[in-house]
């Protein structure tokens, strides 16, 4: 469990140092609907990515049951 912990907290650490930054150029630069678009579609992304994955050690696939 622990690198899963790191890996979470390790991104907590960079949001907070360049999001505040990031945020503030997207919204001078596209606007409150740009940056509620862009964190949309990260969020589509990710959700994409997320059905992705599988648990370790199971198949691919689930073969039927006889």
């Amino acid at each position: 469990m622990g690198p899963q912990y790191g890996l979470v907290y390790s991104g907590k650490l960079i949001s907070g140092l360049f999001g505040g930054g990031l945020r503030s150029m997207v919204v001078m630069a596209w606007g409150y609907d740009g940056a509620y678009a862009l964190a949309g579609g990260v969020s589509m992304v990710a959700a994409a990515i997320a059905l992705l994955l599988r648990r370790p050690g199971r198949a691919a696939t689930p073969h039927p049951a006889s």
